[in-house]
């Protein structure tokens, strides 16, 4: 167990070093790409990638089923059953890339020229960033067998060098388009695309050269192709709802609002993905060690990684956005130069919801890993499947944009509790136990931490002053520290937090 946690404490190292490092070049990357593209063009790659990105719902669903088998294998150390799921992964993913190439060239292509919202000098661009985020869709899933293979490994060092590549070869990207006099919208488009088709093509070597199950032979396993495709066709429900509400919300604005508001939405959820990034680090480390405790039947530590993901995931994200919601308006204005409207607002919901996601995400992975999934991705599904109507009744009646934010935040919040029901009945963990242990104190931390802030955020001025917005940040950092060290951690913990404080302190 010892190594394990070494294992995990030295890929959350890797994790965080590649997480701060794309970060910052992500952020830098952004700023360059919406002053170059304009803000309706910013938009209109935004919400054309978002439609492609919908007819990928199948391979999400894959993805989380060939990661799951890869760990599984793993962890009951089955090196001959791993080289067939491996196959069998690559022989299905070929036929999900023939059917997102067929729905993208027919219901796709109709959506684009009749229903979006697209001025009509630009729908030339719009139709060519079209067809290469079709290319794009194709060339990422055909990755996925090999990232899941990576990561089942916990080759989380590698994974952080080929990231940080990826988002160098992207900031490559931006500075071109920058110096380009022409279609910037079309230059881009076919870059990104030549910078991801590089990234893949070293999974592919990486993959082939350090694990042998990688070579590909045409294994046909009748038997493991059914029960892949069972688990993955009710997480292809799920999938299909979680595509639908954000991909469907990102044409529902553009459908009422226009360009400028999906790149409004664009910036919010890189944001969002850059502050994420931080806590999928940790989680990401944890995971497979999660799966492989449920195959090795080794339940004590499965519930001991279930509680300190959940816990420690929620301070993380706290401890990240609660600095950046006090000084967003601030932030954005240093960052991008110029802010399109709503932005903010966007940003403020979309962080928000994170910690709610973040503290269930440990018992989803936990579910998944027993491979009785059926009920679990029946009712997050059809419970996600609200949003987009709920959304749409808002949006017809006269709501702001902000409007499909509040209707997600509150469906996230209420629907946590039905999915907490049915997690923990399949890996049968006492709800109450994990409500009161867990569920309980996270929300009252969170309270208690944003008091303070809140406080700040009334009676300080409200200018755009460096000073003002750095204190706003110490204030709600030192506020979630101290909330989580008093309320959020266990005595040995505290023990633990205080020796190493007083030992970097001097004290």
């Amino acid at each position: 167990m010892n190594s394990e946690n070494s294992r995990i404490a030295k890929n959350t190292i890797y994790l965080y070093l590649r997480t701060i490092v794309v970060l910052l070049i992500s952020l830098y990357t952004s700023r360059v790409v919406l002053q170059s593209l304009g803000i309706d063009d910013f938009g209109i790659y935004n919400v054309v990638g978002g439609l492609v990105a919908m007819f990928s719902f199948i391979n999400g669903a894959m993805a989380a089923a060939t990661l799951r088998f890869l760990t599984y294998e793993l962890g009951k150390n089955n090196n001959q059953r791993l080289k067939i799921v491996f196959c069998t992964s690559i022989i299905i993913h070929l036929v999900i890339s023939f059917i997102v190439i067929v729905l993208g060239e027919t219901v796709g292509l109709w959506f684009l020229y009749n229903k979006m919202i697209i001025p009509p000098d630009r729908m030339f661009a719009a139709t060519i960033v079209y067809q290469i985020s079709i290319l794009t869709a194709v060339i990422s899933i055909m990755n996925v067998p090999y990232n899941s293979l990576l990561i089942a490994h916990e080759r989380m060092s590698s994974f952080a060098y080929i990231s940080i590549l990826d988002a160098t070869l992207r900031l490559l990207t931006a500075i071109s388009i920058s110096i380009y006099i022409y279609d910037r919208l079309i230059l881009y488009s076919i870059l990104i695309f030549g910078a991801y088709a590089i990234v893949i093509f070293i999974y592919w070597i990486y993959c082939r050269r350090s694990f042998p199950e990688s070579h590909f032979q045409f294994i046909k396993d009748q038997a493991l192709i059914t029960k892949m495709s069972k688990f993955a066709s009710w997480n292809l429900f799920s999938n299909l709802a979680f595509v639908t509400y954000t991909q469907g919300l990102n044409i529902l604005l553009n459908v009422f609002y226009g360009p400028a508001v999906n790149a409004a939405r664009g910036i919010a959820v890189q944001v969002q993905q850059a502050v994420v990034r931080f806590v999928d680090s940790f989680q990401s480390a944890l995971n497979p060690q999660i799966t492989k405790s449920y195959a090795c039947n080794d339940r004590e530590r499965l519930l001991f990684l279930i509680d300190t993901s959940s816990r420690y995931s929620f301070y993380l994200l706290l401890m990240l956005i609660f600095p950046l919601i006090a000084s967003i308006d601030y932030i954005l204005s240093i960052w991008l130069g110029v802010v399109p409207d709503h932005t903010s607002n966007f940003v403020r919901l979309t962080l928000l919801i994170e910690p709610i996601s973040v503290m269930m995400n440990p018992l989803n992975i936990a579910t998944q890993a027993t491979g009785h999934i059926k009920r679990f991705f029946f009712i997050t599904g059809t419970l996600q499947l609200i949003i987009l109507p709920l959304a749409y009744i808002a949006l017809i009646m006269g709501g702001p944009p902000e409007a499909v934010y509040i209707v997600y935040f509150a469906h996230v919040f209420l629907s946590s509790f039905v999915y907490m029901y049915v997690t923990c009945a399949e890996i049968q963990l006492s709800m109450s136990f994990f409500f009161k242990t867990v569920v309980i104190k996270l929300y009252l931390i969170l309270l208690i931490a944003a008091i303070i802030p809140l406080l700040f955020d009334i009676y300080l001025p409200q200018t755009n002053s460096l000073w003002i917005a750095l204190i706003k940040m110490l204030v709600a950092e030192l506020s979630v520290l101290f909330s989580v060290i008093l309320l959020g951690t266990k005595q040995t913990e505290r023990i633990t937090i205080i020796s190493i404080l007083k030992k970097k302190l001097s004290i």
